[in-house]
């Protein structure tokens, strides 16, 4: 049975979209995202962190990425404390990957 770990959403906090650019789970993919909160629908918002980082430095950003993830689509999404985990139970033979429960925090 894999583990579960809560994951705490703040807005202005750093994430991570975990995954692998390949089918044999060779190369891991680490997108960084900031937590934006959710939208007039629900859906959590994080922006591309560059631009994020670049507009609290008052630098003019032309171009901002904005990534959606519904409740059931999170399960890519780690805080920093949980990314080395991730990285390594998805490498380890011996383990499950563990499953994520999130809490928005205002």
């Amino acid at each position: 049975m894999p583990k579960t770990y809560v994951i705490d959403l703040r807005k202005g906090q750093a994430y991570f979209r975990a995954m692998f650019y390949d089918d044999n789970l060779s190369f891991p993919r680490i997108d960084t995202f900031v937590y934006i909160g959710r939208d007039t629908e629900g859906v959590h918002q994080f922006q591309d962190a560059a631009s994020y980082a670049d507009r609290r430095c008052g630098v003019n950003v032309n171009e901002i990425e904005i990534y959606r993830f519904a409740d059931d689509d999170l399960s890519e999404v780690v805080d920093k404390e949980h990314l080395i985990d991730w990285l390594q139970d998805e490498h380890s033979t011996k383990s499950v990957g563990p499953t994520y429960e999130y809490r928005e925090i205002d």
